[in-house]
């Protein structure tokens, strides 16, 4: 009699930020998935947590025994797992967000304990420089990760050779509640913080603005400077744009903007969306042309505004 095959369960240890509650909803939405947003408990037990786990605090007072948070949780999965009487292995898919915290949460290691048969696959959506623990403030030790995990993915291809990892783009699910035929309203639009990118932004909508094109490049900021620069087009905030209302935007423009981070190297989540509202893109990410995505017609590629293909833009509307 033939062996029965093992099934596997899986369980992603994912985010409550609403772009990633959009991005993995087709998880979120599937009932042989656990979906677990995060690592804080609700209640007067959250308070506690909230006091405990505090990296202001922390970094001035080392509060003990940190790691409990990262037990609580485990511990709600095993009891999930008891509850289904389920004999399935479990797999777990943990975003970048858990590992900002743990040298408190010390996930992996219980992770590994607690489950020694299950597989641990850990997805870094951002530059491995940009996931800072949030009490050592160093970045993510890759070396420490691969040590418990089967398998580290990232979204970056200059991270996956940089530091020996399996590369995996980003992953988007389709809006189920945004209109994507949309009155349209602007030409080009674009949404992220300066990160040094400003003056590139200033430059292309001072070029789009005298050929009569429409732009709608929102800034983020922590703060509003009295002296930056007003250009129409340009808008700051310093408030965090709800990803519903970012997805109206890419709904009301013709095309979006991409402007990759310093030393990134690979799609946002600006391609998903212009493929997912049949929108064009222009982007600087030049290793696009190798993507299985790349269409010309709908997506082109620059390196500053001196080398933007016009004729690209005179048909965006199309």
């Amino acid at each position: 009699m033939k062996n029965k095959k093992q099934m596997h369960k899986l369980i992603v240890l994912g985010a409550d930020w609403d772009v990633y509650t959009y991005a993995f909803q087709d998880f979120i939405d599937n009932k042989h998935i656990h979906y677990i947003p995060t690592f804080r408990p609700s209640g007067i037990l959250g308070v506690i947590q909230r006091i405990h786990l505090n990296p202001s605090l922390n970094r001035k007072v080392a509060i003990p025994r940190k790691k409990i948070w990262g037990e609580y949780v485990v511990h709600q999965i095993i009891r999930k797992k008891q509850n289904l009487h389920s004999d399935a292995i479990p797999c777990f898919l943990i975003l970048e967000n858990w590992l900002r915290m743990e040298s408190a949460l010390c996930i992996l290691p219980t992770l590994r304990r607690c489950f020694p048969n299950s597989k641990i696959v850990c997805f870094a959506q951002d530059l491995v420089t940009q996931i800072n623990d949030m009490y050592t403030m160093k970045d993510v030790d890759t070396e420490y990760v691969k040590k418990y995990c089967d398998l580290f993915i990232t979204f970056d291809t200059n991270d996956a050779k940089k530091y020996n990892l399996k590369y995996f783009p980003t992953v988007f699910s389709a809006p189920k509640n945004i209109v994507a035929s949309q009155h349209i309203e602007y030409d080009f639009y674009f949404l992220g913080r300066n990160k040094g990118r400003l003056p590139l932004l200033m430059n292309l909508c001072k070029a789009f603005n005298e050929q009569k094109l429409k732009c709608n490049f929102q800034i983020l900021e922590n703060t509003i400077q009295n002296n930056q620069t007003v250009m129409n087009g340009i808008n700051y905030t310093v408030c965090l744009v709800d990803y519903a209302d970012n997805l109206k935007c890419v709904a009301r423009s013709n095309c979006i903007v991409e402007l990759l981070q310093e030393n990134a190297s690979s799609a946002t989540f600006r391609l998903w969306e212009a493929i997912t509202f049949n929108k064009k893109l222009l982007t600087n990410n030049k290793s696009i042309k190798d993507s299985p995505f790349y269409d010309p017609r709908y997506i082109s590629t620059f390196s500053s505004e001196t080398d933007i293909d016009w004729n690209f833009i005179q048909h965006i509307a199309e």
